[in-house]
């Protein structure tokens, strides 16, 4: 057994890249929910700077 392996690494590529692809969703995932959120902030933005309140 190599170093890598006894300090925990991964045992083949392949358990590494499956890694690798459950954290690539899960940061899609998250960029969806930031755009959304900043979709929302943009149009909440909008609407306050466009009402005649003052």
């Amino acid at each position: 057994m190599n170093e890598f392996l006894e300090k925990g690494g991964y045992s083949s590529q392949g358990d590494a890249l499956s890694d690798l692809l459950l954290d690539y969703e899960r940061l899609q995932e998250r960029v969806k929910e930031l755009e959304a959120e900043l979709a929302e902030t943009k149009k909440e933005y909008s609407r306050v700077n466009t009402c005649p309140e003052l």
